[in-house]
């Protein structure tokens, strides 16, 4: 059975973290401390992205398959339900697992599988997607390590990703072109994606427990107006 798990720590409610296509575990280490603080966080790796291992032989890429994978890592961890986390395939995932119930709440940021059928968007966002691959596997990441000791070179990389690129550490920036340009099957799970969304049946998702309800909105406090000192001349306009 291939191994996907590469963290877990924390105490509390459980959760489970999902990073998103070509990514990997790391992807989260910034927010970890804050979570760990106060959850059990079980952070996964999906299948077929370096340096996890491959799917198994004879199980083709497809987005039930990753869920499967994660699935498994829950059973290993003990979580018969967590709070999921993820990040653009990775929020696909976490809300596929919340059908199958295994979700306590859903966080899922930017969500893959939302486009719709024949969504023109959808085509081109694969095609940028598979470019940058082949970009990063074949040019930058043999001189990764070299290139993101540059600030400006992590803004030029990751402006499309982080709002301040150029803050994130060389080594966690050559980490991810690793895993994004290692990421074997890529190309396949794109191609999956295709033709396994958009996604369908949300509506069958129910909470294991209610949600809380969110808290009242203040009013917007109105900004007090500035007495006029005796004798000051009115306003233009104003008597």
């Amino acid at each position: 059975m291939a191994e996907v798990a590469f963290r877990r720590g924390g105490a509390g409610e459980p959760m489970v973290l999902v990073h998103g296509i070509g990514g990997s575990w790391r992807n989260w280490l910034a927010i970890l401390p804050a979570l760990e603080a106060r959850h059990e966080v079980l952070t996964v790796g999906l299948l077929g992205h370096h340096p996890t291992h491959p799917f198994e032989a004879g199980v083709r890429p497809t987005v039930a398959a990753l869920v499967d994978g994660v699935e498994r890592e829950m059973d290993g961890a003990g979580f018969a339900t967590a709070h999921l986390v993820g990040n653009s395939l990775g929020g696909w995932v976490a809300l596929e697992l919340a059908k199958r119930g295994r979700a306590r709440t859903v966080c899922a940021l930017s969500p893959g599988g939302t486009y719709r059928d024949g969504s023109l968007a959808a085509d081109l966002t694969a095609m940028r997607l598979a470019l940058e691959h082949r970009l990063v596997a074949r040019l930058l990441r043999p001189r990764a390590d070299r290139l993101v000791r540059r600030p400006g070179v992590r803004r030029l990389l990751f402006s499309g990703t982080f709002a301040h690129p150029e803050r994130i550490h060389a080594a966690e920036a050559w980490a991810m072109l690793e895993s994004f340009g290692g990421a074997g099957v890529f190309i396949d799970l794109l191609r999956a994606l295709k033709r396994d969304g958009p996604l369908r049946d949300l509506e069958s998702i129910a909470p294991a427990r209610p949600a809380r309800p969110a808290p009242p909105l203040a009013p917007l406090a109105r900004r007090p107006r500035s007495p006029r000192s005796p004798g000051a001349p009115a306003r233009p306009g104003r008597s």
